[in-house]
Formats: C-alpha cells, sequence, structure tokens
C-alpha cells in the first residue's frame, strides 16, 4: 500500500508501482 501511495502522490499512475519493484519506486519517490 505503501508503494501505490507513494507513486501516487509522486506521478499519479499506480500500475507503475506494480510494474517496477520496489527500490526503483522509491527513487520515484524520491
Amino acid at each position: 500500500t505503501k508503494k501505490k501511495i507513494l507513486t501516487t502522490a509522486s506521478g499519479g499512475r499506480p500500475e507503475v508501482v506494480i510494474s517496477v519493484p520496489t527500490s526503483a519506486s522509491a527513487e520515484i519517490a524520491s
């Protein structure tokens, strides 16, 4: 769930979170 929130706040695309690994989504959120 945290991944979805971070990506949604950053890019707004939950699909990206599911596709990319946790570390990748963390970088996007950063």
